[in-house]
């Protein structure tokens, strides 16, 4: 059990995070030679308590520490970005990471990248700094679904718009079903509907496109 271990100055300083308490945490990050990429009784590095505590204050006094990695990952190998991203951190603590070099390609042990998570938690105005960032607007998770994919499957058409503005591929399929044909299978008929006209198989469409009514 946690409390059995020993407290150690990294565990220290993550509790001090956890707390809020930002002067406990100044007076440690000066007396103590600490490695700030170690990671605590938890498995999270003090990185990732700060942006799990959703504090920019914290967040930016450790980045101003020397020899901090803004990509080390916890014992899930999430980064801080997954882990923003996972806590519904706000936009700010996200641009926060960006700027200082998170990368917006790192996957989890699922291929779960930011996008991916941006997609999945319904965050359009991440997903969209995430693509100006340079993030692989048409990376594959783990079974094979991209971005536009999950948004379809969420029935997303706020997101689904977002990522064809910026150049989602809409013919990437899965088990030969194109995001298209997931969108008339389960009767997402807006989604559909502003999917049809990039669809390249045409075959395929107008035969999807009648079973589901849209023609």
């Amino acid at each position: 059990m946690y409390h059995r271990l020993p407290n150690t100055p990294i565990n220290l300083v993550t509790d001090a995070i956890r707390a809020g308490e930002v002067e406990k945490l100044k007076s440690l990050l000066k007396t103590e030679k600490l490695n700030l990429n170690k990671r605590d009784r938890k498995g999270f590095a003090p990185l990732h308590a700060a942006v799990i505590a959703d504090n920019l204050e914290v967040l930016d006094l450790l980045l101003d520490q020397p020899n901090v990695d803004i990509n080390v990952a916890d014992k899930n190998k999430r980064t801080c970005m997954s882990l923003a991203l996972l806590y519904n951190a706000r936009i700010n603590v996200i641009k926060r990471l960006v700027e200082n070099g998170s990368d917006v390609n790192n996957c989890t042990r699922k291929y779960l990248t930011p996008l991916h998570s941006a997609v999945k938690y319904c965050r359009a105005d991440i997903a969209e700094l995430l693509i100006k960032s340079g993030a692989n607007i048409n990376a594959v998770r783990c079974g094979g679904f991209t971005p536009l994919y999950d948004a379809v499957l969420r029935n997303n058409l706020e997101m689904v718009r977002l990522l064809l503005f910026y150049g989602a591929d809409p013919n990437t399929k899965y088990y030969n079903k194109s995001p298209f044909m997931a969108a008339i299978s389960r009767s997402y008929h807006d989604i559909a509907s502003e999917l049809i006209e990039y669809v390249c198989d045409f075959k395929d469409t107008c035969y999807s496109a009648r079973d589901g009514g849209l023609l």
